[in-house]
């Protein structure tokens, strides 16, 4: 990565914590995903989860709310328990800010 604007850099960093996040759940698909989602005012969407995990466009907040909780549910489903940081939105919000003020 190196000679990448620090905003790709920033992108890059958040895009490895989200699929680190689907890692531990159990790598669940991105249908699995879709199905785990349990807020439907703001549901997955295939593309959408496909586009934000390879850093093709930046993750929304309502992106990283629905997709912690959809990789929760999965984990939690699949009997696996996953570590704190990974499910806590104070440290999301935190990195998606940095993330976002890199890039702009």
């Amino acid at each position: 990565m190196t000679g990448l604007p620090a905003g790709q850099h920033a992108l890059a960093r958040f895009v490895r914590e989200l699929n680190r996040l689907r890692d531990k759940a159990g790598l669940p698909s991105l249908n699995q995903l879709v199905a785990a989602g349990t807020d439907q005012t703001r549901p997955l969407r295939r593309s959408t989860i496909s586009d934000k995990l390879r850093g093709k466009s930046l993750p929304e907040w309502d992106f990283v709310v629905a997709f912690v909780d959809a990789c929760d549910n999965h984990a939690a489903r699949a009997g696996l328990r996953l570590p704190d940081k990974l499910v806590d939105l104070a440290w999301w919000d935190r990195a998606h800010w940095a993330m976002l003020r890199a890039v702009s």
